[in-house]
């Protein structure tokens, strides 16, 4: 079955920024004189963005004091997408091509919420390419639960057949394999601890999007 509808992660997908997400512990940790910080950092890599937001205020309830942590970490993000974040390698130039194809459905599908998604977007010139914008708080279910992908393709009117998922972290990968769907993975240093599995559950994987014509033939 030919594919219609491609499927997009932002955050280490189209944009270089997971670094930036993990910078952002230290220096929360830091403002609250937080020193005990062991296994902190790999629950960082296993946990979805809420998860691990939830995992810090059960264990440090002073890091939601004044406003959630969510909110503290999207005022700090905003700051970095706007001065600090890249686009990964050939990622405009990707979707360049594949709008100029004009055969496909375009979605984006983020754990990062939508306030703090649509700022980074709009920087990034990326906002009026999708016809679908859907973050895991609206969804309430993060990307270990196939409910996000499934209410894009519901929205777009596709079945997993007609679909390619753009992702970059494991467990959404794992996600995405649970459902049958293409899947491309954008490899992201964060993720090098599951490189080898990554390999495995992807269709194909690619190091970013400057020899996008890898990817060409599995979006047929």
């Amino acid at each position: 079955m030919s594919k219609k509808f491609l499927i997009f992660d932002f955050d280490g997908t189209l944009v270089d920024s997971m670094r930036h997400w993990e910078r952002i512990l230290p220096e929360t940790l830091a403002e609250y004189n937080i020193t005990d910080i062991s296994k902190i950092n790999d629950e960082m890599r296993r946990l979805s963005l809420l998860e691990f937001s939830k995992f810090l205020e059960e264990r440090y309830p002073v890091l939601s004091e004044g406003k959630p942590l969510r909110q503290k970490w999207a005022d700090k993000m905003e700051h970095y997408y706007t001065h600090d974040v890249k686009l990964r390698t050939n990622a405009k130039e990707f979707l360049d091509y594949l709008k100029q194809q004009n055969k496909y459905k375009f979605c984006l599908a983020s754990a990062t919420d939508k306030p703090l998604l649509t700022v980074a977007l709009k920087h990034f010139g990326l906002y009026d390419y999708f016809d679908i914008i859907l973050t895991e708080k609206e969804v309430g279910k993060t990307k270990k639960n196939p409910d996000l992908y499934n209410e894009c393709m519901k929205r777009a009117g596709v079945t997993p057949d007609e679909t390619v998922i753009f992702e970059d972290v494991v467990y959404a990968i794992r996600t995405a394999r649970s459902i049958n769907t293409t899947i491309c993975a954008v490899f992201d240093e964060a993720m090098k601890r599951f490189e080898d599995e990554i390999k495995t559950l992807a269709d194909v994987c690619v190091d970013d999007f400057a020899t996008y014509e890898k990817i060409l033939p599995y979006l047929e």
